[in-house]
């Protein structure tokens, strides 16, 4: 059993690029199933945040600011002037796709944020080499982002649901591992505790102490993760997408992924891709599968 953060964590990066924002995209709730780090490079905003840390940020022009993965918000415009913004989507996946970022108490307003914002134009002028893809290109992309995340993580103590690393309490890092790569099949609470060998009161205890959330929550994130990844970055329809990531219905994935983001699926496609900008075909790493068939202790929906 892995009991060291570097034997098994992975950095995902799932954008960077500038958005635009007026009027007609601000005072709107969004969200993302992965943390974002951004600033305001042209304007000024101001970010309503919902839930249990709900506050008003405020950042200055040019400032870093983090928002946790599933953190709702609301984008206010200071002034009548459209805001750019520059923002990196970015997740520090450990036992497969178990996100440390949101658990890790990171402040809304890290500092340094002058480091911080030279770590993040240098990600953008990375990004805008892509083109290259070279094996320097990825090395050079991966230590600037471990970098930027040491950064992060060095002005944030662990906060109280931060995944413990003690082998008796990984217990659940084989359902885990196993939720990563099937996370478009139908899953029940009893394939998975019996993959831990556990009974399913003690799995599901012990698993939402480990991730954060219920087994039907974490496979949630995991789909909607992967759907982003998709409509920013492959070519297939908006309901070929919700088939392989476990959601065969069009309805019911669209009504899903723009309760959790506050997008419609076409809508984040064409916002998250930059003004029609070619998506290069990318083979889903996802098993396609649907939900026909699913148990009464299934955690897929």
């Amino acid at each position: 059993m892995d009991t060291k953060v570097d034997e098994g964590s992975h950095l995902r990066f799932h954008f960077c690029r500038r958005f635009r924002i007026d009027r007609t995209r601000a005072d709107s709730w969004v969200a993302q199933p992965f943390s974002v780090l951004a600033m305001t490079t042209r304007g000024r905003l101001e970010l309503l945040i919902a839930g249990l840390r709900e506050c008003l940020v405020k950042p200055a022009p040019g400032q870093v600011y983090f928002l946790p993965a599933g953190v709702r918000r609301q984008p206010h415009l200071v002034g009548s002037e459209a805001a750019e913004v520059l923002a990196l989507g970015i997740a520090l996946e450990f036992l497969g796709g178990l996100d440390l970022l949101p658990r890790m108490g990171i402040p809304f307003l890290p500092e340094p944020s002058a480091r911080l914002k030279t770590q993040l134009l240098s990600m953008e002028e990375m990004e805008q080499q892509a083109g290259d893809r070279s094996l320097r290109w990825t090395v050079t992309r991966q230590a600037l982002g471990y970098a930027l995340v040491s950064d992060l993580l060095a002005c944030a103590a662990p906060g109280a649901n931060a995944p413990s690393l003690v082998p008796e309490e990984q217990r659940c890092a084989p359902a885990i591992r196993f939720m990563d790569d099937h996370c478009a099949e139908p899953l029940s609470l009893t394939r998975l505790s019996e993959l831990c060998h556990l009974s399913r009161t003690h799995f599901f205890r012990l698993f939402k102490k480990q991730a954060g959330c219920t087994p039907f929550g974490y496979l949630r994130q995991l789909r909607l993760r992967e759907a982003c990844r998709m409509l920013a970055g492959t070519n297939l329809t908006v309901a070929e997408i919700g088939c392989r990531v476990g959601w065969p219905d069009p309805y019911h994935f669209s009504r899903t992924f723009k309760a959790a983001t506050g997008m419609a699926p076409s809508h984040y496609r064409s916002y998250y891709c930059g003004n029609g900008r070619s998506r290069s075909a990318v083979t889903s790493r996802r098993t396609t599968t649907g939900e026909r068939g699913a148990a009464k202790d299934s955690v897929g929906g």
